[in-house]
């Protein structure tokens, strides 16, 4: 991340940033982290010789506190960006700075962009305006319109290993148990509930999951009540996607116990064990199951309703 940061640190020390980027790669934190240090170094008054930003002004502050009116972020609307974002965002854009002297918008999993999204962001990389900065974020540059690419730098930002991971999220305030987790995640989903932590509610959805996973492993149809009644309350479309996430963590850890491979370092391991100890499910079932999820998953991105896309996982897992 740092030598990231030192990189723009430079660009703009040397009035050399152009107006589009592309943060491409898994590692979301290290993208926000040096984002960041580019709104702070845009905008300090109170630089060094080269450029490094002082990090304690008001700029610095509210930069870090993702406090400024000049810097806006968009997200998909559930799972996309839409054309009216977009819209809204150029007008935005169109306007001028109210504290600084540039405005930057960050465009997060750009590439849920529909071709009319893209299109209405294309216009405006064709046609940049001084003082004015876009940075779309995409694990891969691919996934864009190949007009876009073609107007933006891309910079690669690879995945930081496990152990590093767990400490950034214990650094965050995450506990160490619930980090070990985190960091198997994808890096997006991670600092999603890293944003919201309480630990006692990340404890709780765990739990909740851990008990409905056992029963998806025994091919108990109980399942299907604990969509209606725990999983009932954590069961939006992003937080359906985030637990399909987590079942399949648990799954890997169940594949690799029941096959003998690579035991050590897994994921709730000591729970696994217990909901082998009850039954030991089949490697079939288990492989079957980790299908079904993966299935459940395309279908909560299709738009399907997230309780019944749940409910179906639990029946097809029981029969």
């Amino acid at each position: 991340m740092g030598q990231l940061s030192h990189y723009f640190y430079e660009l703009i020390h040397q009035n050399r940033l152009v107006h589009g980027y592309v943060f491409t790669g898994d590692d979301y934190e290290s993208k926000e982290h040096v984002s960041t240090e580019l709104i702070k170094a845009l905008g300090c008054l109170n630089k060094d010789e080269v450029g490094h930003p002082c990090g304690v002004c008001e700029h610095c502050q509210k930069a870090q506190n993702h406090q400024l009116a000049d810097v806006v972020s968009i997200q998909p609307d559930g799972q996309s960006i839409r054309v009216n974002q977009i819209r809204e965002l150029k007008e935005w854009l169109s306007t001028s700075p109210i504290e600084s002297n540039f405005k930057l918008a960050i465009i997060e999993s750009a590439e849920t962009m529909n071709p009319s999204s893209a299109n209405a962001l294309l216009t405006f990389l064709e046609e940049p305006v001084e003082g004015v900065y876009l940075v779309l974020y995409t694990q891969d540059k691919s996934n864009l319109l190949p007009t876009i690419q073609s107007r933006v730098q891309s910079v690669h930002f690879p995945r930081a290993n496990v152990s590093e991971r767990v400490a950034y999220y214990i650094e965050t305030g995450v506990s160490e148990a619930h980090a070990r987790i985190f960091a198997k995640m994808s890096s997006e989903t991670a600092q999603r509930l890293v944003s919201d932590y309480e630990e006692a509610d990340v404890t709780n959805w765990f739990k909740s999951l851990n008990y409905f996973y056992s029963t998806l492993a025994h091919g108990n149809l109980h399942a299907v009540i604990l969509v209606q009644t725990q999983l009932k309350n954590s069961l939006s479309t992003q937080q359906a996607l985030d637990g399909m996430d987590y079942l399949l963590i648990l799954n890997h850890s169940m594949l690799r116990i029941l096959s003998n491979t690579e035991v050590e370092n897994l994921t709730q391991a000591y729970f696994i064990n217990e909901v082998i100890k009850t039954k030991q499910p089949s490697l079939a079932h288990i492989l079957e199951l980790n299908d079904l999820i993966l299935e459940t998953k395309q279908r909560l991105q299709a738009n399907v309703a997230p309780q019944l896309a749940t409910e179906r996982l639990a029946i097809l897992a029981s029969q």
